[in-house]
C-alpha cells in the first residue's frame, strides 16, 4: 500500500512532463522573411522578419557577384556567374536549448535571357526542389518535410547559363516553420521519480 502515493507521484510527473513539452511547442509562424527594400525604397539585404529565437547569416553568393535588381516590386537580390553554377545563400541558427522546424519555402525567381536556365533550392545539401528558371517573375512555393535541427544552410543554385553576364534574381523570401525547446531526455522523469522515491524514504525514516 505505501508505494502507491510514490506512483502516483511518479504518473503525475511523468504527464507533466509531457504536458509542458505540447504547450510549449510553438505554432507554425514566419521564421525569416526578405523583401529586400529598405524604408527609403533602396535596397537592402536586411532580414524584415526574424523569430526571436533565430539568428540568421546575411545573404552572400558563392562567386561573389551579389547585387541588386528590379524587384516584384521594388528590389530584388541577384548575382551573375551562373555559367559555371553559382548560388545565393542563407544560414539560420535556433538559439540555445532550441530547435527548429521548417514547413514552407517561398520566393519570387527572374532570370535574364542569359542567365541561368534551370534553378535548384538545397537545405543542408538536400535537394528540396527545382525547376526551370523564366524570364518574368514567377512564385515558387515549397513545402518542407526535413527533421527540426539546430542550424539549417539555405541554398538556392542557379545553372547552365549561357554566358557569365547573365543574371538570377530572388524576391519575397519567406521561410515558416516554428521554433520549439530541445526535447527533454526520456530518462528525465525516471530521475525525477527516483527523487521523489529517495525523499518518501527519507521522510519515513525521519518519522520512525
Amino acid at each position: 500500500m505505501e508505494h502507491r502515493p510514490l506512483r502516483r507521484h511518479a504518473a503525475t510527473l511523468t504527464l507533466l512532463t509531457s504536458l509542458t513539452a505540447a504547450a510549449l511547442e510553438a505554432r507554425a509562424a514566419t521564421l525569416a522573411a526578405y523583401d529586400f527594400d529598405a524604408a527609403d525604397g533602396s535596397f537592402t539585404i536586411d532580414v524584415d522578419t526574424l523569430a526571436p529565437a533565430l539568428t540568421v547569416t546575411a545573404w552572400q553568393d558563392a562567386d561573389g557577384t551579389l547585387t541588386s535588381f528590379a524587384g516584384n516590386p521594388g528590389r530584388a537580390l541577384g548575382a551573375r556567374s551562373f555559367d559555371n553554377g553559382n548560388s545565393l545563400r542563407l544560414s539560420l541558427q535556433a538559439a540555445a536549448g532550441q530547435r527548429l522546424t521548417l514547413e514552407h519555402l517561398s520566393f519570387d525567381q527572374q532570370a535574364s535571357a542569359s542567365g541561368p536556365k534551370a534553378w535548384a533550392a538545397r537545405i543542408n545539401g538536400e535537394l528540396v526542389a527545382g525547376a526551370a528558371t523564366t524570364t518574368g517573375y514567377t512564385s515558387i512555393a515549397i513545402p518542407l518535410t526535413l527533421a527540426a535541427g539546430a542550424l539549417f544552410e539555405i541554398s538556392l543554385d542557379g545553372s547552365d547559363a549561357s554566358s557569365g553576364q547573365g543574371t538570377w534574381r530572388i524576391d519575397n523570401f519567406v521561410l515558416t516553420g516554428s521554433t520549439s525547446p530541445v526535447p527533454v531526455p526520456a530518462a528525465l522523469p525516471l530521475f525525477g521519480a527516483g527523487l521523489l522515491c529517495l525523499q518518501a524514504r527519507r521522510r519515513r525514516a525521519a518519522r520512525a
